[in-house]
């Protein structure tokens, strides 16, 4: 009813029933496909009574078609600006209203992924968030994990995504959010579910929050259990404990993982900083990480200018100007500013008298055998000796036991290896057509004596057969070269190894040293 004023008189004007316009006349006007009408009326009517429930509904349902017409178009201006509007008319009571928010998100996902390599993605990101967490989803569900998928998609860089994932809830993720996925070309992906705990990770490590670091500590040690096929969330699980300072339970959790990863340069950066207090340790780390064939240079200059200093500290300054010239070189190619502090190093060790080396690669070789070794850190030691050496494919053959032998390739640290000489190895037990047999993790010499079925010592008087040549002291066969201008009876020491003869199928102890002591 209308009140107006006309001759003195107040006179009641009453609509008429047949031509006053509702809310459901938008709704039929948007169901005809005449959206400006719809929009038109829609607007006049919220101008009349702003607090109408049914037009407000109305409304959100034209602003829901406006938004679907822009989704797929990288126009994140209209789309942001309906999207607001859409979310205003539902501010009230998004709880009655979660039809026309569930099928907005839907739309939301889409333009995600079509703005998810530019640079409105965050703004647009920024936008949504202020509504979404104020609405109310079904959780678990698909539209709540394909919100999270799209999110991810475009939030890489985003400031927010800590507190949207927060928000989302991992404990949200579906049983089918586990199972890899499929690129449109065919590709097995990663599934959401490691998708998210790998974002949350990272975001975790930049908001070190030690209850939350703690309580995700232990989330992906249950993820790993169950889904050991996930190969990265032990490498973040990892990171987290590196940076609550537990090393020992940070290695355990990464072993497994950098075996599998070790031609990645930065699983080898990331070791560093776990040895970072042990010079040589993080030395070898740095090595094995810029000299991984397949990382292009420019992902290298972090660990080439930790790897100079490390370097400097240790008084290798030729070695460290390599790096650190390296390191600057591959900045200028990529156009990057070089810091003044890089400079700065680079002048002092030149006046230190440093020069720059063709290559750092006889560095590398000496420091892989740690690295190897660092690897396989938590297999056990094991002594061998070593029994004889392949010259032409540099090989050296070990014993280890009677029952345990097998092989390395000698070179860099180990190329002085002789017959005689003690190392330990850390063996791998394989099953081959022909049975059992052993393969070294790493390997290096030591002093540490090997069991005395290998490798014996010995020291006695040798007994000479009647009319012979050579002679024996207990099971030791000593040669005619030894025994010359020798009597029987003449006192020996020194050492022998274990050899089986297999032409004669049998035993027996090859000497490596021996000295006459009557002499």
């Amino acid at each position: 009813m209308n009140l107006t004023v006309r001759d003195g008189y107040v006179r009641r004007s009453i609509p008429n029933p047949k031509t006053a316009k509702t809310a459901k006349d938008v709704t039929d006007l948007r169901k005809q496909g005449q959206l400006n009408e719809a929009f038109g009326l829609a607007t006049e009517l919220l101008v009349a009574e702003p607090d109408n429930v049914w037009t407000k509904r109305a409304m959100g349902w034209v602003r829901y078609e406006r938004l679907k017409a822009v989704a797929k178009s990288k126009a994140s201006d209209e789309f942001v600006q309906e999207w607001v509007a859409l979310s205003a008319l539902v501010a009230a009571n998004p709880a009655d209203e979660t039809m026309l928010t569930n099928q907005a998100t839907w739309q939301v996902i889409i333009h995600l992924f079509t703005v998810a390599e530019t640079s409105q993605a965050n703004d647009v990101l920024n936008t949504i968030f202020a509504s979404v967490q104020q609405w109310l989803f079904e959780k678990p569900s698909d539209l709540h994990s394909a919100l999270l998928r799209a999110v991810l998609k475009a939030g890489k860089s985003w400031s927010g995504l800590f507190s949207f994932l927060t928000w989302w809830g991992l404990s949200n993720l579906r049983s089918e959010d586990y199972l890899p996925g499929l690129t449109n070309e065919g590709k097995k992906m990663m599934s959401l579910a490691e998708q998210v705990y790998i974002a949350y990770a990272k975001q975790v490590i930049l908001h070190p929050e030690p209850a939350i670091v703690r309580a995700l500590i232990a989330d992906l040690e249950t993820l790993h259990e169950q889904h050991p096929e996930y190969q990265y969330p032990s490498y973040y699980q990892a990171k987290l404990l590196v940076a609550t300072g537990s090393k020992e339970e940070a290695m355990a959790k990464l072993l497994p993982f950098a075996r599998r990863k070790q031609g990645e340069f930065w699983l080898w950066d990331l070791l560093a900083e776990l040895y970072r207090d042990e010079s040589e340790k993080a030395i070898a780390c740095l090595c094995r990480a810029v000299s991984c064939p397949l990382a292009q240079e420019k992902f290298l200059v972090n660990a080439r200018n930790s790897l100079a200093r490390k370097l400097n500290e240790g008084g290798r300054i030729n070695e460290a100007l390599t790096e650190l010239t390296k390191s600057i070189e591959a900045r200028k190619a990529e156009g990057w500013r070089v810091a003044d502090t890089l400079t700065a190093e680079m002048e002092k060790l030149q006046t230190k008298g440093a020069v720059v080396l063709s290559d750092n690669k006889a560095l590398y070789r000496q420091y892989r055998p740690l690295t190897d070794e660092l690897l396989y850190v938590d297999v056990p030691e094991q002594i061998g000796v070593v029994t004889y050496l392949n010259t032409d494919k540099k090989v050296a053959h070990f014993n280890v036991s009677r029952k345990v032998s097998s092989h390395f390739k000698y070179e860099g640290s180990m190329a002085c290896v002789k017959p005689g000489d003690f190392v330990a190895v850390r063996l791998e037990e394989r099953i081959g057509k022909e049975g059992k047999f052993w393969v070294p993790l790493s390997a290096k010499l030591t002093d540490v004596l090997p069991s005395d079925e290998v490798f014996k010592l010995f020291s006695g008087p040798v007994s000479i057969p009647n009319g012979k040549d050579f002679g024996f002291i207990d099971d030791i066969f000593l040669n005619p070269a030894l025994l010359k201008k020798c009597e029987n009876g003449a006192v020996f020491s020194g050492s022998a190894l274990w050899v089986f003869d297999k032409l004669k199928n049998r035993d027996s102890w090859k000497i490596i040293s021996a000295v006459n002591t009557n002499e």
